[in-house]
């Protein structure tokens, strides 16, 4: 009697294949005999269908390691002789394989939480595919709403004179509903101008993240918006949209 953990394993695993092989064996066997009786009774359709499920049996039993191959290639050979004895052309071409049967449902927890994980997954995709289509299409519109504010900014920038960037400032300047009735509209244009040309000369690289950068360019705006005589009440709220508006500047030229 074995005492060791790995022969006693080795001694359940034999037993098992031994068990399989008997099984398969008796299959093979069980295929051979219905093959034969077919033959016996003249039965050239059914002698060809026994013959090749039988044919089937072996090939599987070979891939199991129950048989050889070369073992296996005789006994197919010669059911298909022995069946080839009743069997006709028209019994070949009359003859239709059999539909494979879909796998029982075998009730166990990992096949159900297997299924679970699939459900879930496609639906997941189905969601994301959902969340996808719509960020597209927002995308898509706020392109397109981009897209026209752009041209209409330059068709007003083209209206007044100004290019895209003078147009920001001329925009940050003219909030207050106010100065415009403060300034003519051909002083706005040159303060406009002048504050564009002045920013664009002393803004240095990174300045946007130096404090003292930024304390220097918003000096600069105030000095000229004081010496144009810009209303003092609404000029603090300049300086931060100027500013606003500087940091998004893209300088193209």
């Amino acid at each position: 009697m074995a005492n060791i953990k790995s022969q006693k394993k080795r001694i359940i695993t034999n037993e098992k294949a031994r068990m399989r092989n008997r099984a398969v064996r008796s299959e093979l066997k069980t295929a051979t005999r219905v093959v034969r009786e077919a033959v016996e009774a003249n039965d050239g359709a059914k002698a060809y269908a026994a013959a090749l499920d039988a044919c089937r049996l072996l090939d599987r039993a070979v891939t199991k390691g129950v048989i050889h191959k070369r073992q296996a290639a005789n006994r197919k050979s010669g059911i298909m002789k022995l069946a080839n004895t009743v069997v006709t052309a028209e019994d070949i071409a009359a003859y239709k394989p059999k539909e494979k049967k879909a796998p029982a449902a075998t009730g166990s927890k990992k096949a159900a939480a297997k299924a679970a994980r699939k459900e879930a997954m496609a639906a997941a995709s189905k969601e994301k595919d959902k969340r996808r289509a719509k960020t597209q299409k927002e995308q898509a519109a706020a392109a397109k709403k981009k897209a026209e504010e752009a041209a209409a900014a330059a068709a007003e920038g083209e209206k007044l004179g100004l290019t895209a960037d003078e147009l920001a400032f001329y925009d940050a300047l003219t909030k207050p509903q106010a100065i415009k009735d403060f300034y003519e509209h051909d002083e706005l244009i040159a303060i406009t101008k002048e504050l564009t040309d002045l920013l664009r000369k002393n803004r240095t690289i990174d300045w946007q993240k130096k404090e003292s950068a930024r304390a220097g360019m918003r000096r600069l705006v105030k000095r000229l918006l004081k010496k144009h005589k810009y209303p003092p009440d609404g000029m603090d709220d300049a300086v931060q949209t100027v500013m606003s508006q500087c940091e998004m500047w893209v300088d193209n030229t």
